[in-house]
């Protein structure tokens, strides 16, 4: 066995006195450069479950939307890919029960930088204009974001 790390290739002619010095890269900058194609939001608190997601708003009796504010800029408006199934989300309102999600998606105006995710439930469940909680039922869901090419 053996292994080798460390070697940049370079385009071109040179000398041992005219090769450019070696380019050293953090893991900070490499991680945001693959956040520009592919993020996913993991749970706060860790991945355990009923961790919440993002908090939002009501905007219908029926209807939460919350923005996530992604860390770093994407190459393009992204799209949601999510795990798990609707009802893995858990939507908690104000003074109200805890009902599974009928519907999951992006809202209209998402952008590079932060995109807006609505939940729907079958009944109304939230008073309009209060706030909003988005959590996960288990481990296994996640809400990616995709502006791969």
């Amino acid at each position: 066995d053996w292994a080798i790390t460390g070697v940049q290739l370079e385009v071109g002619e040179y000398t041992s006195s005219t090769i450019p010095p070696f380019q050293h890269e953090s893991y900070a900058d490499n991680l945001f450069r693959c956040w520009r194609y592919f993020y996913t939001l993991t749970p706060q608190g860790g991945v355990v479950a009923n961790a919440r997601l993002a908090t939002g708003s009501a905007i219908t009796t029926v209807r939460s939307e919350y923005l996530i504010q992604l860390p770093i800029r994407m190459r393009s408006v992204p799209s949601l890919v999510s795990s798990g199934t609707a009802s893995d989300l858990y939507c908690y309102g104000l003074s109200t029960g805890s009902p599974a999600a009928d519907g999951v998606g992006l809202t209209a105006g998402a952008s590079d930088s932060g995109i807006g995710v609505y939940l729907t439930t079958a009944s109304g469940y939230w008073v309009q204009g209060g706030g909003a909680q988005m959590l996960c039922t288990n481990t296994d869901t996640r809400f990616s974001f995709n502006a791969e090419l």
